[in-house]
């Protein structure tokens, strides 16, 4: 177009061109300062509600929905004033000062508070505590695996030095060495000052005092001690309790009182630690002896429940849920982080109870399929024989199966409307005004999981109704969101939109709109220039950008809020395997072997056990969970449609219930299935609708098992369970619903041109729903558009094994992408299969292969994908086809290019590292460095330019990024393999 044009033409037109982009700059500056201008910070103003019933304070936008600002009321606290539990009793003023007095010993105290809590107490708190984190910026307190309140006899066993409540009865003359032998660092003053507190305040101690007077008046007497449990006789004593109140001393070995479960008997000599069940009274009070110094109960099971309701007593988390409220006189707030261990140990408790309920009643709720039943009544056996696995059910909230639940649905809803177009991150900023306003003092927010967990669910509420309903980004038809928690402990959501498809993000003007990197002009927008730069927001905001959605979030929200779009159908289910991959837990996978044996003598898989061994629990998501706030949502909602033969639907039943009677309620009791038969043979309108759609104009009705014709606009979508190819009939059986309308029997659904097949298979080729591979081929794209590669190898490995395909190399080279997708994410290749990438994916489906018997040189269509390839090695960790394959991998290109751009833009610091790594690397030298910068500080750009060198020297550099804020580079010529 400007061929022609010459020098002084060219000047002419540049000059003009930056002239209307001037002006039109100035333009939209001047109309975004009255518009953002107008944008006010998002405010829950003062925590200043009263609950009418507690006394508990909330902010206004806490109250119940069906409230309103004038007469709010609240349910979080007392459930509407159905909790009633007495005020703890005031603590010494002693202890008051320490936890909130500015002095120096104060400072001190409630710096190892823990410390001095946890010498001073009678019991030890059994936990692993994951200390990574603590100290550090936002620490937060949190354990990994089952938590524990024991307890010894009350003297210690020969060579043994006393401990815990040992303490306070055995070698008393040195009582505060023995506990500064144990822990050295706290302060003795402090120490012997709170140990003379609870002597006159505490009734457990006064307890175990009086036994040490007992057994010093008369060194042979035998002596035991009883903690009770019950405490029927007056629930709601406000009185302070006396020593005899919570135990009883009795002469004697202790071995002639018959205790309830729940009781504690100690003995002097009983060589061993017992457990405190989580139901006494008397777990928090001998472990918490700085929170409770008084003795204050904690919750057990006879606190009722007041007002007229099915259930009679209080629950665990009804209980805690009042506790943890804030009220005026409370001192709970003040302990820090004994507050966040207390919060932690709570949950911990309402989670174990859960637990027991579902252990305890696995063999009096179960679930067997109705065929199986038939058999048991067949054989002569009865109920209690039937089942043997202890199951952590979908019902459990975070257990991986409720996680694969979710997973699904979500996957679902992306099925029905499309992939996602945005992936937002809202964190929650602990300098919130609404935070610091109500910190008690001397605290930070770290000391108050509470406060974050409740402003932070409040901004979320907000910032949902935003996006959902005030169309921020557009009309959004379909969301997911899930709430996690940082390892530091602050709490975060993901959340995923669907846009309509007006506004569905397609052109680049669109994207630019949305998406930028450029920090806010401080003169233009100056909440949103000083949200990026404290909360280091990644995302939509800009000068180039001043329409961005998202710089009313900024403005609005002062978070870090971090939005992507999502352009790839290659990371969606990834996306949503990352969003749905459940609750922190131990980074490795538990798993009991269950090899032949006779059915007495079966070991059983103990998911329960497993689940426990292999959790996280920070203080953040344990007030979140206490506080009943939800983890996680989606929008539509998801009905869950039963997929089974005729007899085998599922039913549940108790332990020695008639056999007989279970299966004539079975026959009576619809599935969805066999309502939509039902509701097929009685409704001609029905007839319309597959049963995969019928949730789109029906409703389920579950309680009494009848879909009734929907009445509002907003359907539900449909999903059916997923069915392996190997279950055969099952199988077939779902390809028909989801192609046939109006069926009203399991016969009319393999009914074709008025013949009844003799199996849901033969129907399947009729229709010519079978023809050639097609099943196979219809089974590996819809399996494609959920399940991961690895997942997809291992149907694939199934259909070759038990399906007996036709053409499997066909198969195998249509969706090929898909099933090696999961390598080309850690390749990070697009879409792009290379040999390397492919022979990789063919070596993991020969193993498959290879478990069952066989392997691809069975199936002679299949090897010959392998030529031109390296050959097939079974061996995984083969070395030199590990080296060959990375070496593979490196563009030297690209490296010379990385290395060229990079090294000239590297600052003094990462300079000096670079030349200190390249150095010991040159040298030949093992060395370990450690770089450590907060986010956007030019880590990642430092290690992309220390791995370019040492490639393009020959050599295998691998990048280990063990955790998230961690990341340590070894520069070695040799590449070591673990082979265990």
């Amino acid at each position: 177009m400007f061929e022609s044009e010459t020098s002084e033409q060219r000047k002419k037109r540049l000059y003009k061109e930056n002239k209307s982009r001037y002006r039109k700059k100035q333009k939209t500056k001047h109309s975004d300062r009255q518009q953002y201008s107008n944008i006010m910070r998002h405010e829950l103003g003062r925590m200043d509600q009263i609950c009418i019933h507690c006394n508990a304070k909330f902010w206004i936008d806490e109250r119940d929905q069906k409230s309103s600002q004038a007469s709010s009321s609240f349910a979080v606290c007392c459930a509407g004033g159905k909790v009633s539990l007495p005020p703890l009793l005031k603590p010494p003023s002693y202890i008051l000062d320490l936890y909130t007095s500015s002095s120096s010993d104060a400072a001190l105290f409630r710096k190892n508070i823990r410390g001095y809590n946890n010498i001073l107490a009678c019991t030890s708190f059994g936990a692993n505590i994951d200390e990574k984190f603590q100290g550090q910026g936002v620490s937060n307190f949190r354990i990994h695996g089952q938590v524990y309140h024991r307890i010894g006899s009350l003297l210690p066993e020969n060579e043994h030095f006393p401990a815990f409540a040992q303490l306070y009865i055995y070698d008393t003359e040195h009582e505060n060495e023995n506990r500064q032998n144990i822990m050295q660092d706290l302060n003795n003053d402090i120490l012997l000052n709170l140990q003379n507190m609870l002597d006159e305040c505490n009734p457990y101690i006064r307890s175990f005092r009086q036994v040490r007077d007992i057994i010093l008046s008369n060194a042979t007497s035998q002596i035991s001690m009883v903690i009770h449990s019950d405490r029927t006789h007056n629930p709601h004593c406000y009185n302070a309790p006396t020593s005899s109140d919570v135990a009883a001393i009795i002469i004697g070995d202790g071995y002639d009182v018959n205790p309830t479960n729940r009781n504690i008997c100690l003995r002097l000599h009983d060589g061993g630690l017992q457990i405190i069940s989580e139901t006494h009274p008397s777990y928090d009070p001998l472990y918490y002896v700085l929170l409770f110094p008084r003795g204050d109960d904690g919750w057990h099971i006879n606190i009722p429940l007041i007002g007229l309701s099915k259930r009679k007593r209080i629950t665990p988390m009804q209980f805690y849920s009042y506790r943890l409220q804030i009220r005026d006189g409370d001192w709970l707030q003040y302990a820090g982080r004994l507050y966040q261990q207390y919060i932690v140990d709570q949950y911990a408790k309402i989670e174990q109870e859960r637990l027991n309920y579902l252990k305890l009643n696995q063999t009096i709720l179960r679930t067997e399929m109705y065929q199986g039943t038939v058999d048991a009544i067949d054989a002569g056996d009865i109920s209690n024989n039937i089942g043997r696995r202890i199951i952590l059910p979908s019902s459990f909230t975070g257990g991986p199966r409720q996680m694969y639940q979710l997973y699904q649905d979500a996957m679902s809803i992306v099925s029905h409307f499309g992939k996602p177009d945005l992936f937002i991150t809202f964190t929650c900023n602990p300098k919130w005004p609404e935070i610091t306003r109500e910190l008690l003092p001397n605290q930070n927010a770290a000391d108050r999981p509470d406060l974050t967990a409740r402003v932070f669910h409040l901004k979320l509420q907000k910032l949902l109704k935003d996006l959902n309903i005030n169309h921020w980004f557009g009309k959004v038809i379909a969301y997911v969101y899930v709430v996690e928690f940082q390892k530091r402990g602050l709490p975060h959501a993901h959340i995923l939109l669907i846009l309509a498809p007006e506004d569905k993000i397609y052109s680049i003007e669109k994207y630019d709109s949305i998406v930028s990197a450029e920090i806010p002009d401080p003169a233009i927008y100056p909440l949103a220039y000083e949200t990026v730069t404290t909360c280091m927001m990644h995302g939509p905001c800009g000068i180039l950008n001043p329409s961005a959605p998202c710089m009313k979030d900024a403005t609005k929200y002062n978070a870090h809020i971090n939005v992507e779009i999502c352009n790839s159908i290659l990371a969606i289910k990834y996306l949503y395997k990352y969003v749905y991959k459940g609750h922190d837990r131990a980074t490795i996978t538990l798993s009991q072997t269950n090899n032949t044996q006779t059915s007495a003598n079966i070991e059983t898989i103990d998911e329960i056990k497993m689940y426990l061994d292999a959790r996280y629990i920070s203080s953040s998501e344990s007030i979140w969970r206490i506080f009943h706030y939800r983890l996680h949502n989606h929008i539509p909602s998801v009905q869950r449609l039963a997929v089974h033969l005729p007899n085998q639907q599922s039913i549940t039943f108790q332990d020695g219930d008639n056999l007989q009677h279970i299966v004539d309620y079975a026959t009576t009791r619809m599935t969805t299935l066999t309502a939509w038969f039902q509701e097929n043979l009685e409704n001609i309108a029905a007839h319309e609708y597959k049963y995969t759609d019928f949730p789109l104009y029906y409703t389920w009705n579950k309680s009494q098992c009848k879909w009734n014709p929907r009445k509002s606009a907003t359907g539900a979508i449909g999903r059916l369970y997923m069915v392996q190819p190997s279950e055969g009939e099952r199988y077939y059986l779902r390809i028909l619903l989801t192609h046939i309308k109006g069926a009203t029997s399991f016969d009319n659904l393999k009914t074709v041109n008025g013949y009844t097949c003799r199996t849901f298979k033969e129907a399947c080729i009729h229709l010519g729903l079978l023809q050639n591979d097609n099943e196979w081929d219809i089974c590996l794209y819809e399996a494609s558009k959920i399940n991961t590669g690895q997942q997809l190898r291992h149907l694939f490995a199934m259909i070759l094994l038990y399906c007996q395909p036709a053409a499997p190399e066909k198969l195998w080279n249509k969706y090929k992408s898909a099933l090696c997708e999961d390598i080309l994410y850690q390749y990070h290749q697009t879409t792009i299969v290379n040999n390397i990438i492919e022979c990789r994916a063919l070596n993991q489906l020969n193993q498959y292969l290879l478990s069952n018997g066989k392997s691809l040189k069975d199936f002679p269509d299949m090897h010959l994908l392998l030529e031109n390839m390296p050959d097939v090695d079974n061996d995984n960790n083969n070395l030199d086809q590990l080296i060959q394959e990375e070496r593979l991998l490196y563009n030297i290109m690209h490296l010379e290019s990385i290395l060229h751009n990079n090294i000239p833009l590297l600052n003094a610091e990462q300079h000096a590292i670079y030349n200190a790594v390249i150095q010991a690397f040159e040298h030949n030298s093992s060395e370990c460095f450690f770089v450590d910068g907060p986010g956007g500080t030019g880590k990642t750009f430092l290690y992309n330019t220390i791995l370019a060198k040492v490639r393009l020297c020959g050599e295998i550099a691998l990048p280990l990024n063990q955790e998230k804020k961690r990341k340590e580079i070894k520069c070695k010529k040799k590449l070591v393999i673990n082979h265990n």
